[in-house]
């Protein structure tokens, strides 16, 4: 019968502890080798030693003996190893009899909360601080540039499908804007330095697309709620001009009868008309259409009919004060189109003593060109909350 060959037991190293073990015990033939001395599975191995990798900290070179990859650390890491250091724990053998702690690792999730909190507050670095800081505000802005460009694409479709289409594609080109910056880092920090030059040169491309959307947009929305503001503005002051001719006329007329006081008096002077010309009332439609025969008849009604046609314009000019009075109380008074506008010029004006003296339009176009670039720079502020998480860490 075959000698039965027994590999000893090992005890589960921590990552510091294997790491520590590689530096001290020099180059590992193989990945399995490694995960059986470190008593890890082996897909654990595997991913922490190209971590490792990713970082400087190991170097893997694949086509050893039979095939297997080997795991060494470069020499100017072990070069900064502190003079003192607890030595790793080596394999055990079979007959040393382990702790309970040792047969029986604890599970990740048995761990106790004390440590589990320990770990998160551990994590928690003003590096990553800052990267989810700027995560959440390239999320902002890349979501806002997104709804931007896909709005005025859907605007230019002419059927509900071309809509569509059209705003699928504004989505696809705002989110390549978002995360071409960060892809040329991950080749970089990957070895692929040629390839990452490829996604820099087609950003700038789609940032220009993108900036074009994004003018649309804002220039259509902006430039809407300046003509309602327009409008407005113009509605105010025609009133109020409107309200201070009124005042101006209704002040030269001096006429204090009722329209129905002068009624009664024209009444009451008929007869005066009926004695020289009796058919003369109901010809001229009481004395309203003049002809040269009824002049003299209806001569003693003509002061009245003019004083009653000047009671009734005073009183329509009292109506007319009244109701746009009423309407520009209810009423928001607007009475700039473009206070930021205005605003921003005069300062900048009297900041400079008029040496710069922007127009409001041209602090309009600013802020247009602002608007639109802001959203686009989400690309670039998401790469560098990417570089602050993925940032290399020196060895342990």
């Amino acid at each position: 019968m075959d000698e039965v060959i027994e590999f000893p037991k090992v005890k589960v190293l921590s990552e510091d502890e294997a790491l520590d073990y590689l530096r001290r015990e020099g180059p590992i033939e193989s990945v399995s080798k490694f995960a059986r001395l470190a008593g890890w599975e082996r897909t654990r191995a595997q991913r922490m030693l190209g971590r490792w990798h990713r970082d400087g900290t190991v170097v893997l070179k694949p086509g050893g003996p039979g095939g297997k990859t080997l795991i060494s650390v470069p020499r100017a890491v072990v070069n900064d190893l502190p003079a003192v250091r607890a030595p790793a724990q080596l394999p055990v053998p079979r007959d040393a009899q382990p702790s309970a702690q040792d047969a029986h690792p604890a599970h990740p999730v048995a761990r106790p909360r004390s440590h589990l909190l320990g770990s998160i507050a551990a994590a928690i670095t003003p590096a990553s601080t800052w990267a989810m800081v700027l995560f959440l505000i390239a999320l902002a802005l890349g979501g806002t540039g997104i709804i931007m460009n896909a709005r005025y694409a859907a605007s230019l479709g002419s059927s509900e499908e071309g809509a569509t289409v059209l705003a699928v594609v504004g989505v696809a080109i705002d989110v390549l804007a978002m995360v071409l910056p960060s892809v040329p880092v991950a080749l970089w920090r990957r070895g692929h330095r040629t390839l990452a030059i490829v996604p820099w040169c087609l950003w700038p491309i789609i940032v220009v697309l993108s900036l074009m959307a994004s003018a649309g947009y804002a220039s259509v929305h902006i430039g809407d709620a300046l003509a309602e503001r327009s409008n407005a503005v113009t509605t105010t002051v025609n009133t109020a001009s409107d309200i201070q001719r009124w005042r101006d006329e209704r002040k030269t007329i001096s006429e204090v009868r009722s329209v129905a006081e002068v009624e009664i008096q024209i009444q009451r002077e008929r007869r005066k008309v009926d004695r020289v010309d009796r058919d003369a009332w109901d010809v001229t439609r009481g004395c309203t259409r003049l002809t040269a025969d009824t002049m003299k008849a209806c001569a003693p009604i003509l002061p009245l009919r003019q004083a009653l046609e000047t009671a009734r314009r005073r009183d329509r000019l009292d109506e007319d004060i009244r109701k746009a009075e009423a309407s520009s109380a209810g009423a928001t008074p607007v009475t700039s189109t473009d206070p930021q506008a205005e605003t921003v010029s005069a300062i900048v004006g009297w900041l400079s003593r008029d040496t710069i003296t922007p127009s409001p339009a041209d602090i309009a176009r600013l802020r247009i060109i602002g608007l639109v670039a802001t959203p686009s720079m989400a690309g670039v502020i998401l790469m560098l909350a990417m570089a602050l998480v993925t940032t290399r860490r020196g060895p342990a």
